[in-house]
């Protein structure tokens, strides 16, 4: 038996391929035992005779045929592997495709549904419980007049190191407060028109203008009835001494569910601004008088990019200033105005028999069925560029198992 386990390793020892340990247990055997030594010569004489045959010529188009053969042989794996594998969770495969289907038909429904009643419920919602009663004054949103660097309207420059000559500024424009007051109002009102049409002449009446006004269109179920409300956000820029008044106004035009009011004092970030622009003007008339008296091209190019930088610096608080002016000359309320719809006018009297009261909610149900099945297919026509790929790869799916089923 020993001889046997042995003998199998001899074409291994022959050819180098024996690990050492099996390799020194068989020649330790071999010197002991004459029917394995004479088994070892007998394969070497062997493998000295197949060394010295001479290697038989490839055909010219052996490596283009086998690497053809070699890629069939892929391409059938795959197959088989694919079709073993749709075999094998073909029923699981059926029910994903299905719902994926009846997932995508649905969707536009359940969308339409989720819209309704998201509008009924902005809609019927409330701030603090009802409307607020406006105020008579806006005095709570002025802030206290507070200045700790303005002394008697005066402000000191100082240029850059503090060498120039100290030079004073004086104006009306850092005389008073610079106050940006903005406003925020929201209305809801049954005369839509009439609220609107009284906004726009009121602005205009005191020389202000509307910056921007967006409207949209919604909808909201009411009484089993789906009604199209308007909804409007205005941006009205209104001359600061008319504020208080076209705020108070405003507040009177419909019921009331939000407002708020806000004042917000820049005057001495306005202060700081203009007295560095004027800092940075005597800055550049000094460099304009440095560049008259260079000499040497390394110099004027220097003095030029410091003109540069400081002529950019002036250019944007500048700017800045301009767009301050703008904010304080005309303060900002945003207005939005919502429609409301009387919910009497959206049920038609019908009589009280019981036949009509069956025969409404019959055409009530119809048509929301109607609107269902219309929201269905609108849904199956817009997905179709992605419900096609879905039914091929479905069809594909279930030939595939037929013809599994018929072999």
């Amino acid at each position: 038996m020993n001889c046997q386990i042995y003998q199998s390793s001899i074409f291994a020892y022959v050819r180098d391929e024996l690990p050492q340990e099996e390799r020194t247990n068989l020649e330790t055997h071999i010197a002991s035992c004459k029917d394995c030594a004479e088994a070892l010569q007998v394969e070497r004489a062997i493998e000295n005779k197949l060394s010295n045959l001479p290697l038989a010529p490839l055909p010219d188009n052996f490596n283009s045929e086998l690497l053809g053969k070699l890629k069939q042989e892929n391409k059938t794996s795959a197959k088989k592997g694919a079709a073993q594998f749709v075999k094998r969770y073909q029923r699981q495969l059926i029910a994903l495709a299905a719902c994926l289907v009846l997932a995508i038909a649905l969707m536009p429904l359940i969308n339409n549904m989720l819209y309704d009643d998201y509008d009924m419920a902005k809609s019927e919602e409330s701030y603090g419980g009802g409307a607020l009663t406006p105020p008579l004054a806006n005095e709570m949103f002025e802030e206290p007049m507070t200045n700790n660097k303005e002394v008697n309207g005066t402000s000191r420059l100082a240029f850059d190191s503090g060498q120039a000559d100290d030079q004073l500024v004086k104006g009306d424009a850092l005389q008073q407060r610079k106050l940006i007051k903005r406003g925020v109002i929201s209305i809801d009102s049954e005369n839509y028109d009439a609220v609107f049409d009284d906004i726009t002449a009121l602005v205009k009446g005191v020389g202000g203008y509307i910056e921007n006004s967006n409207v949209s269109v919604n909808k909201k179920i009411i009484n089993s009835k789906r009604v199209d409300y308007r909804h409007c956000n205005m941006a009205l820029r209104i001359p600061q001494s008319e504020f208080d008044s076209v705020y108070n106004h405003l507040l009177t035009l419909g019921t009331t569910k939000h407002y708020e009011q806000s004042s917000e004092d820049i005057t001495n970030r306005y202060r700081d601004t203009v007295n560095e622009v004027a800092n940075l003007e005597v800055r550049e008339q000094a460099l304009r008088k440095i560049m008259d008296k260079a000499e040497s091209i390394s110099d004027v190019v220097t003095v030029e990019e410091e003109l540069s930088r400081v002529r950019g610096e002036i250019n944007s608080l500048s700017g800045t200033l301009q767009q301050w002016d703008r904010l304080v000359d005309l303060s900002t309320i945003q207005v939005n105005l919502v429609e409301i719809i009387d919910r009497s006018q959206t049920v038609q009297p019908i009589d009280d028999t019981l036949w009509s009261r069956a025969k409404q909610a019959f055409i009530v149900n119809l048509n929301r069925l109607i609107e269902a099945l219309e929201n269905v297919f609108i849904g199956i026509i817009g997905i179709l560029p992605m419900l096609i790929p879905l039914i091929i790869i479905v069809t594909i799916v279930l030939v595939v198992i037929k013809n599994r089923r018929k072999k």
